[in-house]
């Protein structure tokens, strides 16, 4: 059983054509209108309208694969949190999860805008930085973090295959996680998430010779603002 988790227009769903006679292929997505035409177009798979927030309509331990190409990268840091639960709880122990998400690579491409509100937090350390310049779950909501922030965030899970700037989605970065044992769901540590100072990128200015990618920025933030302990629960 696979879930297109956040299938849109069905434009990944869509090549599973050839096994949904040996799979169940699943879908789902906040869009009334796209998944409508799923349902049309994609006769293969079942396709559910899901709300922006969990529960999704579907058992525990119900999947043995969840992808979500191009999801991640807009949603908020409490929103990869809010939606790792509901996936651990669908995906059965040893299941998959797929995801793309902007990684450092991407930066300098995607968020230098003084149109958008700029959110930036270190995660154990590691830099996860939103790029707000419209609502959360749109385009014009940006997200971009490292491989390791995500394993932090998806504790559950262990990361199996990591690749660079070489997704489904191009110039997203990939990452594959195997659910763990069950009951391993678990909070972030406290004091594990801090909040750097909100700003905007196009205020900082790299030093000559710096290079300009998310962990020179992480540390020119910090020596700005400081971070300071932040909750999401």
């Amino acid at each position: 059983r696979v879930l297109d988790f956040g299938c849109g227009c069905g434009r990944v769903t869509r090549h599973l054509r050839s096994i949904g006679s040996e799979h169940e292929i699943f879908g789902c997505d906040p869009a009334p209108e796209m998944v409508a035409w799923c349902r049309e177009n994609l006769p293969f798979g079942k396709f559910a309208v899901t709300k922006t927030a969990p529960p999704l309509p579907y058992e525990d331990s119900s999947f043995d694969l969840v992808y979500a190409v191009s999801v991640f990268p807009h949603l908020s840091l409490k929103g990869h949190v809010v939606w790792m639960r509901e996936i651990t709880r669908i995906l059965r122990q040893g299941g998959v999860l797929v995801l793309s998400f902007y990684g450092p690579g991407i930066l300098k491409h995607h968020l230098y805008s003084p149109q958008r509100k700029h959110r930036f937090y270190l995660i154990d350390e590691q830099p996860f930085l939103s790029a707000v310049g419209g609502p959360e779950g749109t385009n014009d909501y940006l997200t971009v973090t490292t491989a390791e922030a995500i394993q932090v965030l998806f504790g559950p899970f262990k990361m199996t295959w990591y690749a660079p700037r070489h997704s489904l989605m191009g110039g997203q970065d990939t990452v594959a996680l195997t659910k763990q044992a069950k009951g391993s769901v678990r909070a972030l540590p406290p004091g594990s998430i801090r909040l750097g100072q909100t700003t905007n990128l196009s205020s900082i200015q790299f030093p000559v010779g710096a290079s300009e990618d998310l962990l020179t920025l992480s540390v020119l933030i910090r020596q700005r603002s400081g971070a300071i302990p932040f909750s999401i629960y």
